[in-house]
């Protein structure tokens, strides 16, 4: 099928036989008309349009072939950027692994380290415990012992006291008798002379 007679046939349907004709003698005198005149420029700008209309398919086609062919280059360098990606996270996935492995033993050594201490602390804490009883029990016989003695003390000093009061009157009876056996000697001694 001719173009130009679909597209005519387009043009005319609906119209009757006197209009159909009046269509084709304006297009046949729009096209051979001087080359200068309006019908001519018209059909020209027509052609062009036509042209250009023809060739947006081909375009459109040219279009997706180069943004098919860019497309796979991007795929391309995409794919190598994730790979680059991958790796460097693999890597610093590795990387990580091997710090939170480390740093899981340090730990794990550490709290070893931390209990046996724990458990050393607890046994001086116990062996404090009983010396700080056996002091304390210690320290209450002690005191106990301390308040016999104090006792006992008290009660020998007032023996003493009781003992020193009462040979203080002793000497100073036996001195008053002394005194009165020499006071009586001499007087004996001087009466007899």
């Amino acid at each position: 099928m001719d173009l130009d007679k679909d597209d005519l046939a387009i043009l005319c349907r609906d119209l009757t036989k006197a209009e159909v004709d009046r269509v084709h003698r304006l297009i046949h005198e729009w096209n051979i008309g001087p080359e200068d005149s309006f019908p001519v420029q018209l059909t020209l700008l027509t052609r062009a349009q036509f042209k250009a209309a023809a060739s947006i398919p081909r375009s459109i086609a040219d279009s997706k072939k180069w943004l098919e062919l860019h497309l796979a280059a991007y795929r391309q360098q995409t794919a190598a950027l994730t790979n680059d990606f991958v790796g460097m996270v693999d890597i610093k996935h590795g990387e990580l692994k091997d710090i939170v492995a480390k740093h899981a033993e340090v730990v794990k050594r550490d709290a070893l380290f931390v209990s046996n201490r724990l458990v050393d602390a607890n046994d001086v804490a116990k062996s404090i415990q009983k010396n700080l009883q056996a002091a304390a029990a210690e320290w209450n016989q002690s005191k106990d012992a301390l308040a016999r003695e104090r006792q006992r003390f008290e009660k020998v000093c007032q023996k003493l006291d009781d003992a020193i009061n009462l040979r203080g009157v002793h000497w100073c009876i036996i001195g008053t008798l002394a005194a009165c056996v020499v006071a009586l000697l001499i007087g004996h001694y001087v009466w007899h002379r």
